[in-house]
């Protein structure tokens, strides 16, 4: 990596007492990183990470979400999405929010993004969303060691899920 990018850093933490599964995502702006990609799976008790950058300069930047599904223990799948905004030289964001199956849409151009990206841009550095028995939670902070890197924490939770 160089200068030339702004990365965003985003660790999954799953909590759910089951495996957490990728539904979709939407790039806003930048992409995943050509090393990284989404987890497939996240078993419970693990963690997993992906790098998301976007070219900097223009306030371009990186910019995205990601959906993951889980099943409760009623069998009902909840869907968690988790976006980030790290744009050159302003302040970074994070948004969070639970539903139930079928609000997020894998079609990158349906209005439900347009409504997460508004919402990503009146958040800040932390958000977190109950819904359900779930909850998740976002932390973002600047990193130390990497230049232009903001680094993310996600954590998703659920009372009881179905294993």
């Amino acid at each position: 990596m160089n200068n030339t990018h702004v990365i965003t850093l985003v660790k999954i933490h799953n909590k759910t007492g089951a495996t957490v599964t990728y539904f979709t995502n939407k790039d806003f702006s930048g992409a995943l990183a050509p090393q990284s990609k989404y987890p497939a799976q996240i078993e419970n008790g693990e963690y997993d990470l992906f790098e998301h950058e976007g070219p900097a300069g223009d306030n371009a930047g990186s910019c995205g979400a990601v959906v993951y599904s889980v099943t409760n223990k009623d069998g009902k799948a909840s869907h968690w999405m988790l976006s980030w905004s790290n744009p050159t030289g302003e302040n970074y964001k994070v948004f969070t929010e639970i539903t139930g199956q079928g609000h997020y849409k894998p079609n990158p151009n349906d209005p439900i993004w347009h409504n997460v990206h508004a919402e990503l841009s009146k958040s800040g550095t932390t958000s977190s969303s109950d819904w359900n028995g779930c909850h998740s939670s976002m932390t973002s902070i600047r990193s130390n060691d990497v230049p232009n890197r903001v680094d993310v924490d996600a954590t998703v939770t659920l009372a009881t899920a179905k294993a």
